[in-house]
Formats: structure tokens, sequence, C-alpha cells
């Protein structure tokens, strides 16, 4: 009955509609607190990771359509809520379940999405808000692995690379997602 009415959350989003994204994402953020706080120790984890699992396949739906159909607004909107809002409040929640591999595989994918399509954004706004949580290094790093060396000093521009290249990233199998 949860996996449902977060669905229909999702489902009901306006694409267009800052305050709907907005609004959507505090209604799950919200849900899923209740659910850490009323479900009892046994049946926590097995449930948030349905929930989880079932919420990113659905997440990962919606932004299909919202990079086709939404504008830039809505679009940063919706990385902002993923990348501020809802995976913070995840970690956050973290310490009252135990997250298993299909959650985090549907997360990664969601994130991998995310990521790719950042680059698309020519104000460079998307590819901030997405990398926000790798640091310089990492991305040194993961770029080194590809055999591609930073040529700039400029810290933005290997991150607009680092973009560009996450699918080779993605399917290399030398990058550890980690944990969100």
């Amino acid at each position: 009955m949860i996996v449902e009415y977060l669905n229909d959350l999702v489902d009901g989003m306006e694409l267009k509609s800052v305050e709907s994204i907005s609004q959507t994402f505090f209604h799950i953020i919200k849900c899923l607190r209740n659910v850490t706080i009323k479900a009892s120790r046994p049946s926590r984890s097995p449930l948030m990771n349905v929930l989880v699992e079932q919420l990113f396949k659905s997440l990962q739906l919606k932004f299909d359509r919202l990079k086709t159909i939404g504008s830039i607004t809505t679009v940063s909107c919706f990385y902002t809520q993923i990348y501020s809002n809802l995976l913070p409040q995840l970690d956050h929640l973290h310490d009252h379940w135990t997250r298993e591999n299909g959650p985090r595989s549907e997360m990664c994918q969601l994130d991998a999405l995310m990521k790719m399509e950042a680059n698309r954004d020519p104000s460079g706004e998307l590819v901030r808000t997405a990398f926000r949580s790798i640091d310089e290094e990492q991305v040194i790093k993961m770029l080194g692995e590809l055999g591609i060396h930073s040529t700039s000093d400029h810290t933005f521009q290997d991150y607009q690379i680092l973009a560009e290249n996450w699918n080779r990233i993605q399917h290399s199998g030398n990058f550890d997602f980690g944990e969100f």
C-alpha cells in the first residue's frame, strides 16, 4: 500500500511545475521518515528496501519524461530535490535501516542517468548540482582511470569532462558508486 502511495505521488508530479516537483519530494521524504519511525524494527529494513527500490524505479521513468518535456527550471528543481533533499535524507535515515543491493542499484542508476544528462545544460548548473558530492580529487582520479588528464586549472571544466564521459565510467567497472 505504501509503494502505491509513493508511485501515485511520483505519477502525479507535474513536470512543468517547480511547485509540484517540490511538493512531491516533500511528501516522499515525509512518507519515508514516517516509515522509519512507525515500522517495527524487524520489518523496517525489508520495507524500506522495497520502498526505496520501487521509488527510484519510478523516479527514473519520471526523469526520462522530464528531460524531454521539462524546462531547464523544472529539470534543475528535480536535480536539486534529488541531490540536496532526497539523497541526504536517505543518508540520514540510513541509521534506521540496512540498505540492500536492489535499492542501491536503482539509486545508482538514476544517479548515472542524471549525471550523463547534466552536460546538456549550457549554463553548467546541472553539472554542479549532479557532481556536488564528488570532490575534485575523485574527479581527477576517475578521469585518470579513463586515460583523460585534466588540461585545465578550472575544476568546473573537469566536472564537465566527467559528465561527458560518465557513460564510459559507468561501464568501465573501475568506478565504485560507493554509498549514497
